[in-house]
């Protein structure tokens, strides 16, 4: 393959660059503008001879002819470059970085080209026939694994070769860790974290915050929170490639509830229960670090300490650090309460009426009197009793309001009413 434009030099007067030139396969067809060739062509013989018919700007014409013919060159083989994957934030793109300034100096030296043969690369191996879309920026040449070509030449036609190079580009080595690893800090046996950086030809795990080097293994223990990174190196095809990944160990707390661990509001039509911790001076953490949810340590898990319209009886509170699997807190509560009406049908729903929230835990000293809507004393309860049948020495009494009087542990008297329905 021929670039027919190198003639330019050769059939015009120097530093003219103003003229057009046109090839044509005969005399005849140049004299006469007829069946122009296209300027980029591959020779039918050994050698061939091409027409040239030269136009300047004001139209002037000139033909001539000057002969084309491919010489043998082979400059001989030429090293593959090797480079690791540049890191230039989109990991395994498969993009290295090739210093073709380099490669040059190599070649120069390998096959002994002074500085008067020209050599220049390619992206396939027509462009170098042509010598056509050079590769311009050869110090840091970006590309993924491929094959590009380089041209060695000494003056016009004296072509030394054309060769192939072949690129590989090493991917990162990639440890697979965590962007964050949880420590629990006041719970002995779970108070630090192993990490794996995977396998791997050398590692140097590093303290961000000290700069100092904390191991140089494929395993680490680590036991404070902080930034942290590992290096780690790979060869692959005779180059070694480096890797640096950060990652962080944060610090959980268990949680710890504080001496009145609970602010109740109950007996009332929206109950509820805040959750009081243990922050600052304990150092366990920050209000936000905590979620809490009711009954189940699987959650539902809510931010918020509080809990809202709640009915009355006891639940159990659990408490989570929001950063790890560090342990779940819990711990129980009474919300006292009393039902408005009771139905002693024998249904098995609403057959006794009793205060609910108190227990053998809750308010276990607790006394629970009912009365008539004259004062009348029908019964005596207390904190563990299933419940008043509606009956006063087993005789069924009629649906009515009757009330009632409760004296608690924490020193509260409840006077209240609800209603027997039959």
């Amino acid at each position: 393959n021929f670039n027919l434009e190198e003639a330019y030099d050769l059939l015009v007067n120097d530093g003219v660059t103003n003229h057009t030139l046109e090839f044509y396969l005969s005399l005849s067809n140049a004299q006469n503008n007829t069946a122009s060739i296209n300027s980029i062509y591959q020779n039918t013989r050994l050698t061939e001879e091409v027409f040239v018919r030269v136009t300047s700007d004001e139209g002037c014409v000139n033909v001539s002819n000057f002969f084309i013919r491919a010489v043998g060159a082979n400059l001989g083989a030429i090293s593959a470059m090797v480079t690791c994957e540049d890191s230039d934030g989109i990991a395994n793109d498969g993009h290295g970085e090739f210093d073709l300034v380099a490669k040059e100096a190599e070649i120069r030296t390998s096959f002994g080209l002074d500085a008067s043969i020209s050599i220049r690369f390619y992206s396939n191996e027509f462009d170098a026939e042509v010598e056509q879309n050079e590769i311009a920026q050869i110090t840091d040449f970006i590309s993924p694994s491929t094959t590009i070509w380089v041209r060695a030449e000494g003056g016009t036609g004296n072509c030394r070769g054309i060769e192939p190079i072949t690129l590989t580009v090493n991917p990162l080595p990639q440890p697979i860790l965590e962007l964050e690893y949880i420590i629990c800090v006041n719970e002995p046996g779970n108070d630090s974290v192993n990490i794996d950086g995977g396998t791997f030809e050398s590692y140097n795990w590093v303290n961000v915050g000290t700069g100092a080097s904390i191991g140089m293994s494929q395993l680490i223990t680590i036991s404070e929170s902080g930034d942290y990174q590992l290096t780690v190196t790979y060869t692959l095809n005779g180059v070694s490639c480096i890797n640096t990944m950060p990652f962080e160990v944060l610090s959980a707390n268990i949680p710890e509830f504080a001496t009145d661990p609970f602010t109740v509001t109950d007996l009332q039509e929206n109950n509820s229960v805040g959750v009081n911790l243990l922050f600052g001076t304990v150092d366990l953490g920050d209000q936000e670090d905590y979620e809490y949810a009711l009954n189940s340590p699987n959650g539902p898990y809510q931010q918020s300490n509080r809990f809202d319209n709640l009915s009355p009886g006891v639940y159990t509170v659990y408490v989570r650090n929001i950063n790890g699997n560090c342990a779940i807190a819990s711990k129980d509560v009474s919300v006292v309460g009393y039902p408005k009406f009771f139905t002693p049908n024998g249904d098995g729903f609403n057959d006794q009426w009793r205060l609910l929230g108190v227990n053998e835990q809750f308010q276990a000293g607790a006394s629970i009197y009912i009365f008539d809507r004259y004062g009348k004393l029908l019964k005596q309860l207390g904190p563990t009793s299933p419940g008043w049948d509606g009956t006063f020495n087993g005789h069924p009494l009629p649906a009515s309001d009757y009330w009632f009087r409760v004296l608690l542990d924490d020193g509260r008297s409840i006077l209240g009413h609800f209603a027997l329905k039959r």
